[in-house]
């Protein structure tokens, strides 16, 4: 973990970037034929059964006139 004294805590940093392939159909919707996005997380482990995550996305649209989307999550994981 990036917090001193938290060594079981898990963090992560990831880029994506898709495309589509050209089709006769994808010219004619206002659709970009690619994607990308960047995503970072922090997971805190709370107890050795029970995590919580924070999440945090950077999303560009797929519509041409669209700007890109934050995306916040936060996730409370109980193994048992």
């Amino acid at each position: 973990g990036l917090i001193p004294g938290r060594a079981n805590d898990t963090y992560g940093l990831a880029y994506y970037l898709t495309a589509a392939q050209s089709a006769r159909f994808l010219s004619a919707l206002p659709f970009d034929d690619s994607t990308q996005g960047v995503e970072a997380y922090y997971s805190l482990v709370l107890t050795p059964a029970v995590d919580l995550t924070f999440d945090v996305q950077v999303i560009d649209g797929i519509l041409e006139r669209e700007d890109a989307a934050l995306a916040l999550g936060l996730r409370l994981n109980v193994a048992f």
